[in-house]
């Protein structure tokens, strides 16, 4: 039986769903009363290789070098990328912070609200005048591995302005009840009492269970302090689970500095690389992903952002790219279903927006509009679209990193900096010459469990200097010809959802004109298609009654070895819809062959048979 409680009450999932040719995408929601919108992403190069995808091209070997006046160390990283071993030769600085000759004092601080019992509960506590930001995390009994909620249903600030009301944050459709952990940041909008600056004093909150359970628990207050209240730089220390035939590390530490560098002001710190069990390689329900948000509680570093790099995002999950465990989520308790964010590895420009896309969630962004209007963020300086769906590329907030279809040139503005710099995520600097903080205390192994995973590597990227983002070249359109645009433009990020009710994806698609499971099998088998739109056609083939000479070419694909593998996963996924007796002959010899992704897709596909 099913550890996940079906719904009786509201529940979003974040989800971002990949794209190409400028789009990118987001969202979806397990079936029940209420939902969200989440997450984005963008254009890509275009290229149809197997870029840094463990089991679909040579392992990478790369060698990232800083030039700074600190003292530099090389470091010897040997790792395991699916059946072979690259040896990376990762040349770092070591230094603390913007000075790191300077003082050192602590930014974030924990403040225990204590117990709380059943029904609605409320706390008070106090709101320095330095404090930057600050983060309430409301836990129920049986944390972190429990679906019960303990949400929080008002945050009023001392000027009695609601800040939260009713679960809820106008005009975004989040609401702040969640399964496991509530977080709920301070700040995520523009309100007077928390921007520029958070209002001092007395400040309440109120807990309960939106479901009108009981929910016992207890909660907690994270503050963000700085000498006067504001920002003076920090590291980002960064927690990858990596699952066993991904990709390498490597390539995901290439994408983690294209993506986190620079970010919001805060520059990278230390990243650590855990293995990641190959169960945990394709999550195909909310329940399979916060179980896979439980395997965090491996790491010792925090404050941190947890990414879980996995293969396939199936079942509930169908279209997503990333997940987000929250709006905020938190990185100062690893092991909770609030700890991070869960994301598809395509081996190309795409995961970095990804990443940075489902960081900007798990600080506390939103996105600036909604796929389903009026939802839309809560902060004055970000453009608004009033009808996403048919202006796409043309809405004002297009280039921002969190447009719901994601951004090419992932802008943000000077408030949803704000909100990032007020969170949880990273170690601060408490002032201008300061060191940034050390690590929290790291928490104790578990008394009778078995030992947690030992990294597999471990790299200090605190020394890298800042460096401008990359130039781009559009990625080609070719792939899209033939197709309508709003085909093309579904393909490419059109799996959002941000309204009460579930999103048919692929019935999306098909109202938009891809429906022609040849034309879509076409758009799988080009090299040139973005790796995204590639999977995703051709999953989206085997849903429109494919014929005979569609089910070969889906056969021949997820059987080839010289394609990428999220390619031949989405073929496999597209014979699956198919359900025609090919499946079991092609998923058995997946079944049996060396490659651990596939091999697992092969598995969950054949026990989903009738």
């Amino acid at each position: 039986m099913s550890r996940f409680p079906r719904l009786r009450s509201p529940i979003l999932a974040r989800l971002l769903s990949g794209a190409a040719g400028g789009l990118l995408v987001l969202s979806a929601a397990l079936p029940g009363p209420g939902c969200g919108g989440i997450v984005v992403v963008d254009a890509t190069d275009g290229e149809g290789g197997a870029g840094g995808q463990g089991g679909a091209g040579s392992p990478v070997t790369s060698s990232v070098t800083s030039v700074t006046s600190t003292t530099s160390v090389t470091t010897s990283v040997t790792t395991s990328v699916t059946t072979s071993v690259t040896t990376t030769s990762i040349t770092t600085s070591i230094t603390t912070g913007p000075d790191a000759g300077g003082p050192v004092e602590r930014t974030l601080y924990e403040h225990p609200l204590g117990q709380v019992a059943g029904g609605m509960n409320t706390l008070t506590f106090n709101v320095p005048a330095d404090t930057l930001g600050f983060a309430v995390l409301a836990e129920p009994v049986g944390a972190p591995a429990t679906f019960a909620q303990l949400g929080v249903s008002t945050l009023i600030s001392p000027t009695n302005a609601f800040i939260i009301s009713n679960y809820a944050l106008p005009p975004t459709d989040w609401s702040f009840a969640w399964y496991g952990i509530t977080v709920a940041g301070v700040p995520q909008n523009d309100a007077p009492a928390v921007m520029p600056t958070v209002a001092p004093g007395i400040w309440s909150v109120s807990l309960g269970d939106p479901t009108g359970a009981n929910t016992p628990g207890e909660a907690t207050v994270w503050m963000r302090r700085t000498v006067d209240g504001q920002f003076h730089g920090g590291l980002l220390d960064v927690n990858v689970f990596l699952a066993n035939g991904v990709t390498s590390v490597p390539y995901l530490t290439e994408t983690l500095i294209e993506a986190y560098t620079d970010y919001a002001g805060l520059q990278l710190g230390i990243v650590t690389f855990y293995p990641l069990a190959s169960q945990w390689s394709v999550l195909e329900s909310m329940e399979d992903m916060l179980g896979a948000l439980e395997q965090t509680a491996a790491a010792t570093r925090r404050p941190a952002l947890n990414i879980l790099a996995v293969a396939d995002l199936a079942g509930d999950l169908e279209g997503a790219a990333g997940v987000a465990a929250g709006i905020p989520g938190q990185g100062v308790s690893h092991g909770t279903h609030g700890s991070g964010v869960v994301m598809e590895v395509f081996g190309d420009f795409f995961d970095s927006v990804i990443m940075e896309h489902e960081g900007g969630h798990l600080a506390g962004l939103f996105h600036t509009s909604e796929i389903l209007p009026p939802g839309r963020d809560p902060l004055g300086d970000t453009a608004y679209c009033s009808d996403v769906e048919t202006q796409f590329e043309n809405c004002p907030d297009a280039d921002n990193i969190m447009f719901p279809y994601g951004s090419f040139e992932k802008l943000r503005t000077p408030m949803q900096d704000r909100v990032i710099r007020g969170s949880t995520l990273y170690r601060g600097a408490w002032a201008d010459g300061y060191q940034v903080e050390p690590p929290l205390d790291e928490p104790l192994p578990p008394p009778n469990g078995p030992a947690p995973p030992q990294p597999i590597a471990v790299l200090d990227l605190s020394g890298q200097m800042p460096t401008a983002r990359r130039p781009r070249p559009a990625p080609s359109q070719a792939w899209a010809a033939g197709l309508s645009q709003g085909a093309a433009a579904v393909l490419s990020g059109v799996w959002c959802h941000g309204g009460p009710a579930a999103v048919d994806h692929h019935g999306v698609l098909q109202r938009a004109g891809g429906d022609d499971p040849v034309q879509l099998a076409a758009i799988g088998a080009d090299p040139t298609a973005p790796i995204q739109v590639r999977k995703r056609a051709l999953a989206a083939a085997g849903r429109v009654q494919p014929p005979p000479e569609v089910v070969a070419v889906l056969s021949t694909i997820a059987g080839s070895e010289g394609s990428p593998l999220q390619v031949r996963v989405g073929a496999l996924r597209g014979l699956q819809a198919a359900g025609g007796p090919e499946l079991a002959a092609v998923a058995q010899g997946l079944l049996r062959g060396k490659d651990p992704v596939l091999s697992e897709v092969a598995r969950r596909v054949l026990a989903r048979r009738p």
